[in-house]
């Protein structure tokens, strides 16, 4: 049973610790995008300053909406299971051990 355990246990943990691929959905960071829209637009001035902050917060917080919903929840849910399997796993090694 504990090997068992062990084996599920390092199954959650790898796909717990598996890094993303590098185009995969989420937040990034592209200054040229910036630039272009509001510093450097094709037509019509500059924006303000207070515009552009404006316009970055509401994409911080829908990145890291999206972020949460995407990545950190599923994680959270492998973490939880990693933990109850590794503790099942050395509940069921110390049983083990007693028996003998």
């Amino acid at each position: 049973m504990a090997i068992g355990l062990f084996a599920g246990f390092g199954a959650v943990s790898l796909r717990l610790l598996w890094p993303r691929l590098e185009g995969a959905e989420g937040f990034s960071a592209t200054p040229s995008i910036v630039i272009g829209e509001y510093l450097e637009p094709d037509e019509g001035p500059p924006q303000e300053l207070s515009v552009i902050y404006r316009d970055l917060a509401l994409f911080a917080e829908g990145a890291h909406d999206s972020n949460k919903n995407a990545h950190l929840k599923p994680l959270t849910s492998y973490f939880r299971i990693a933990t109850v399997l590794l503790t099942a796993e050395i509940v069921a090694w110390v049983v083990d051990l007693a028996v003998r």
